[in-house]
């Protein structure tokens, strides 16, 4: 226990820093390399250029590349392209729904397990534990 209360008694909280007297040129130097941009603290997020629709897995989304029209099996990552490319501005709902031959339920459905759930959510075999787990 005694040390317990040594770790309570040495505690610092992040916003106040660590005290001169504890930081060392290699600390200061570790710090600052975790701030340089190959490491991605400092790198800016740049969003895709205007048109553009990214899909689920970071690929570029266009017509031609989206699950063909005629689809009948419907894996997880075929749905959350559909889902992207609605959310993107690719297709409407209403194309997306002509297109794929399905209600709008169904993909208010599939736009609300992936906001909720990511990918993994819109697997047949897990959509009722998503659904339970992830409430609206």
């Amino acid at each position: 226990m005694r040390n317990l209360a040594a770790n309570r008694q040495n505690f610092h909280s992040g916003e106040e820093g660590l005290p001169a007297d504890l930081t060392t040129r290699a600390v200061d130097e570790y710090l600052a390399v975790l701030d340089e941009e190959p490491l991605g603290a400092a790198s800016q997020v740049v969003p895709p250029p205007p048109g553009v629709t990214i899909g689920p897995e970071g690929e570029v989304l266009t017509k031609e590349n989206l699950p063909p029209p005629a689809t009948t099996r419907w894996v997880s990552r075929r749905k959350a392209e559909v889902v992207a490319a609605v959310k993107g501005g690719l297709l409407t709902p209403n194309e997306a729904c002509e297109r794929y031959q399905m209600n709008s339920e169904a993909l208010e459905t599939w736009q609300r397990l992936f906001d909720r759930a990511g990918m993994p959510g819109l697997r047949a075999t897990r959509m009722q534990y998503y659904r339970e787990h992830f409430p609206e």
